[in-house]
């Protein structure tokens, strides 16, 4: 049997592992950002910084080509990105997802622009007081510091009912892959 987080995931799964293939890494992008950063703090104008880059052509000498991308202000190639982004996050027992348990889950569905547009609910899931007995202390401290332990006593909600909850609330709002 699946934990909560394997379904989750999997749910998760098809809608996102499209996402960071959308994302068109540049490492020469990457090297230029850097280095415009590393002028700024040496006391160099960003404007006055050179924009372009090195390019050699067929015949082997320099090119310098203009980055369009410095000369743009205004939103990134994240606007274009309309798929959600889907942020869960788990208070667990502990961090091993084969042996311990989820206490809470909570989520917040983003757009391209990582605007929330969506807020999910915030479920507190019942587990027994053994379980809560076997966590480490650092889980024990914490937990029982904000409460958490004594609202997981209390709740009656299960592991089962809350994935149905969460997929419910998911369906609507986050496509098919």
């Amino acid at each position: 049997m699946s934990t909560v987080i394997d379904k989750l995931c999997k749910i998760m799964k098809n809608s996102l592992l499209n996402a960071f293939s959308v994302l068109a890494l540049d490492v020469e992008d990457d090297k230029e950002e850097t280095d415009l950063a590393s002028a700024v703090k040496g006391g160099e104008s960003a404007s006055r910084i050179d924009k372009g880059k090195n390019t050699r052509t067929s015949s082997g000498d320099v090119q310098q080509v203009k980055n369009s991308n410095w000369d743009q202000q205004g939103p990134g190639a994240s606007e274009e990105y309309k798929m959600p982004l889907v942020w869960i996050d788990l208070e667990m027992t502990g961090l091993d997802v084969k042996v311990d348990r989820i206490l809470e889950i909570a989520c917040v569905i983003t757009d391209g622009n990582l605007i929330k547009s969506v807020e999910g609910p915030d479920l507190v899931i019942h587990q027994s007081k053994e379980c809560l007995e076997n966590m480490g202390e650092w889980c024990q401290h914490h937990h029982a510091a904000s409460g958490l332990t004594e609202k997981v006593l209390q709740s009656t909600l299960s592991e089962r009912e809350a994935e149905m909850q969460y997929k419910s609330f998911m369906h609507p709002l986050v496509p098919k892959g």
